[in-house]
């Protein structure tokens, strides 16, 4: 059975959808169609390898890269360990987003579920939310993972650019 070979970790609302997109349609990638967040290294971790195994290709021959794209893996602390211990040369993919942009469409996601109603506004959020801000954080998140994984594993990416909207 298979594991992946590369993770898309992050970010959140940085424009990870987009990428799974992408890769979708890809005739050498493979990445779970029918959910892109399969959240593993965080939710469901005791379920096990056998279960996070089921996500893959049983054939990983036809692909030249298999992977996962969960965004919160970057956040948590608790992801970095169990991914180091359970795949090996692995590479990651990172979308990048400015953190403000970040955190204010993290906001309208809070909103739009129906929880928006705890916050008065944007910055009432700020202050009630300590991830809205804690998120945005990238070079505290990145340097914790590039002290456990090459950083040459690492393809960078800024949401801005590849949106065109600097």
């Amino acid at each position: 059975m298979t594991l992946p070979n590369f993770l898309g970790i992050g970010v959140q609302k940085g424009g990870t959808s987009w990428l799974h997109n992408q890769l979708l349609h890809h005739p050498e990638v493979f990445v779970p169609e029918a959910r892109k967040e399969v959240h593993f290294f965080d939710w469901y971790f005791e379920r096990g390898t056998s279960w996070y195994k089921k996500w893959f290709p049983k054939n990983a021959n036809q692909f030249t890269s298999i992977g996962e794209i969960t965004p919160e893996y970057i956040y948590f602390e608790d992801v970095l360990p169990r991914v180091k211990n359970h795949l090996f040369d692995t590479k990651f993919i990172v979308i990048l987003r400015h953190p403000v942009k970040r955190a204010f469409s993290h906001y309208q996601m809070i909103f739009q579920s129906g929880e928006g109603f705890k916050y008065k506004d944007f910055n009432d959020f700020m202050k009630k939310h300590p991830h809205g801000f804690k998120r945005g954080l990238y070079a505290k998140q990145l340097k914790k993972w590039f002290n456990e994984f090459d950083q040459n594993n690492f393809l960078i990416l800024i949401s801005e650019e590849l949106s065109g909207n600097s």
